[in-house]
């Protein structure tokens, strides 16, 4: 027999998952608010509800729905599928490969500086079809895929300077900058002061596989474990239940822990009495004898 409160919260999940696929809302402001991020824009300009529908599409939105003109959920807009795509958009204008990866240097660099993924940039179907249609003015980057009036108020400058840029001779650098480890990436990440959810969204991976990163991390003495990451009366409860049942699993910890503390909070505590288990277990030295260093004798 299921459990009642189990059931009950698969029953919110999907009603959860009902509402975002039936909702007339922009896709990633819907995913932010869910995670309990508050963005300062409506509309991405690049999913489903925000790209501008194709020219060929009967009945094609002219503009976004604002938030008193959102229908309900059986008025959303949804493309046929029995309407075929006429000659012309089969042949699409000519993709110079040159532009396309300069476009591409601009979209990283923009995303490093705004500290964002560079799909919330301008996804790679809009940069493709920016670089066939080649906009020379504001007006006519609203035409481009992905590209609506919010997103040509932020980026429509320095879209037209680098398109202005590479027709006067600019091309993208030949150097390929070494890619960073996700490793590597938490590490920067968490000395810049980001806390576990804001790397989680950066990196786009769930808040576990970041976790484990970074207490990984620390087991392997290459970032020191932060105290405030945990709070105090939470870290002496874990440390005590873990005195009490070793650290080799995580499972018997879990058990002997009040249910509100997660797996998380205990990996990360785990994982510095791990080093600290390393640094002071004795080892065999080379003569039979053992040295308390914990290191062979030199």
């Amino acid at each position: 027999m299921k459990d009642p409160a189990e059931q009950e919260r698969s029953w919110q999940r999907y009603r959860e998952i009902k509402r975002f696929a039936e909702s007339a809302l922009c896709r990633h402001r819907h995913i932010c608010l869910h995670f309990g991020e508050r963005p300062k824009w409506d509309a991405c300009g690049m999913c489903d509800i925000c790209a501008p529908a194709p020219d060929w599409l009967p009945g094609k939105r002219t503009h976004l729905p604002s938030a008193a003109e959102i229908p309900e959920p059986k008025a959303v807009w949804k493309p046929s599928r029995a309407v075929p795509a006429p000659a012309a958009v089969a042949s699409p204008e000519a993709l110079n490969p040159e532009l396309l990866e300069y476009m591409r240097e601009w979209r990283r660099h923009i995303s490093r500086r705004e500290n964002i993924p560079a799909f919330m940039v301008l996804h790679d179907s809009g940069l493709e079809d920016l670089c066939r249609k080649q906009p020379r003015t504001t007006a006519a980057l609203l035409h481009v895929l992905g590209i609506g009036e919010k997103k040509a108020e932020l980026y429509g400058k320095t879209i037209l300077e680098a398109l202005e840029q590479f027709w006067s001779g600019a091309r993208a650098a030949e150097r390929e900058e070494p890619k960073e480890s996700p490793a590597e990436e938490t590490i920067r990440l968490l000395r810049q002061g980001h806390n576990f959810q804001e790397i989680a969204e950066i990196r786009q991976r769930r808040l576990n596989t970041v976790v484990d990163t970074v207490a990984d991390l620390v087991e392997k003495s290459r970032i020191d474990f932060d105290e405030h990451w945990i709070a105090p009366e939470r870290l002496a409860q874990i440390e005590e239940a873990a005195a009490q049942v070793g650290v080799d699993r995580m499972k018997p910890i879990k058990d002997a822990l009040p249910s509100d503390i997660t797996y998380g909070e205990i990996r990360l505590v785990v994982s510095r009495l791990r080093r600290v288990q390393d640094c002071s277990e004795p080892r065999p030295s080379a003569n039979g004898g053992v040295s308390s260093s914990g290191r062979e004798p030199s």
